[in-house]
């Protein structure tokens, strides 16, 4: 017989343990289940982009944020083949953006879902979804009033609970590895080569997040991309991802809601994707709680489809010209080039991108 719980999150990342804590802050019974150990870790960027401290504020975990090890991040480099940066203040006062290992950020928000009172489950793998939202996996068989789906980019909810869009070939992998924190400068650094783009970004005193996004075309290796732009880096130990670009889900339906990458996923050239993962972790909460307080389950899916949309309307048009020159790496080098040669553009272009609003 399956257990029987308020609302069910598959997924432990930011998205569904922010959904989480937030649930079973309110008194309501909910199962947080993973399929990985944690802490774990996740080919990520690790930037969190300055909006999330209005999350981090109106949840009341902006003190456990500020607490966790990161680093700081005040400038923006744009360029070229790592050469003639275009260089880009960001927004400063100990509120700008901050690089965080996606280790220790996980860890963070699953204990804190914990603490709330959601009973955690990981190494938890899913086998079915049956009717009613009735999952089977290989702790049990668990049911939830509302089911959110924050399994990430390649989401199995998705796909048992068929909101996900017709498969599409993604002609791009995802690429991260870690090198010594002297190899970056104080800032992000995104830069477009002949095969893609990396960014690097120190998170650390010791360490910076090398991530790169490389064509699978390219006659290369990261590794042979690393040696290129970081002589004498030596071998490095790479994890992979895919894919970076997909159509993206319906959000809802039924009592089955995605958040995060499992819904839609965005371009990380402007290191949004956790932030969003976090507004959307936020919305599908929010709304799951008033559909069980008023009884009006039969009307969130609806209430979440419209929300979620207008949610990602404000990264639309930075997402799809950001995806368009991480696809297209040639006017990428074109862009920077032009952006470097006028600071006071490249400032009003990535002003409303990279800071708070």
């Amino acid at each position: 017989m399956p257990t029987h719980h308020d609302a069910t999150i598959l997924g432990a990342g930011p998205a569904g343990s922010l959904a989480a804590l937030i649930l079973a802050r309110a008194g309501f019974d909910v199962l947080l289940l993973d399929k990985a150990e944690f802490p774990r870790p996740k080919v990520c960027g690790d930037c969190l982009h300055p909006r999330s401290w209005e999350i981090w504020d109106r949840q009341g975990l902006t003190g456990g944020f500020e607490a966790l090890e990161h680093y700081p991040i005040h400038h923006l480099q744009i360029s070229a083949d790592f050469r003639s940066p275009a260089t880009l203040p960001l927004e400063a006062r100990g509120r700008g953006e901050r690089a965080v290992s996606r280790e220790i950020l996980d860890q963070w928000l699953l204990e804190e879902a914990r603490r709330a009172g959601a009973q955690v489950r990981t190494r938890c793998i899913p086998y079915e979804l049956k009717p009613n939202n009735t999952l089977i996996t290989s702790h049990g068989i668990f049911q939830g009033r509302v089911l959110i789906g924050a399994d990430g980019r390649n989401s199995w909810l998705a796909h048992q609970a068929g909101l996900s869009a017709p498969r599409s070939r993604c002609p791009r992998t995802a690429w991260q590895t870690t090198l010594p924190v002297d190899r970056a400068a104080d800032a992000v650094h995104m830069t477009f080569f002949p095969e893609g783009y990396f960014g690097l970004a120190p998170f650390n005193a010791r360490q910076a997040n090398l991530c790169m996004v490389l064509q699978q075309k390219a006659r290369t290796t990261p590794q042979a991309i690393a040696e290129r732009y970081f002589p004498g880096c030596g071998p490095l130990t790479w994890r992979s991802s895919a894919p970076i670009t997909r159509p993206a889900f319906r959000p809802a339906g039924g009592r089955v809601l995605l958040a995060g990458d499992a819904a839609r996923v965005v371009e990380p050239f402007t290191g949004e994707g956790i932030t969003m993962a976090l507004a959307s972790g936020e919305l599908a909460a929010d709304l799951t709680l008033r559909a069980l307080s008023h009884g009006q389950l039969d009307q969130l899916a609806a209430a979440y489809t419209a929300a979620h949309h207008a949610l990602y309307q404000r990264v639309s048009w930075q997402n799809g010209l950001t995806r368009w020159l991480g696809t297209h790496p040639r006017w990428g080098r074109a862009a920077s080039r032009m952006l470097a040669s006028c600071p006071v553009l490249a400032r009003r272009l990535a002003a409303p991108v990279f800071t708070s609003c």
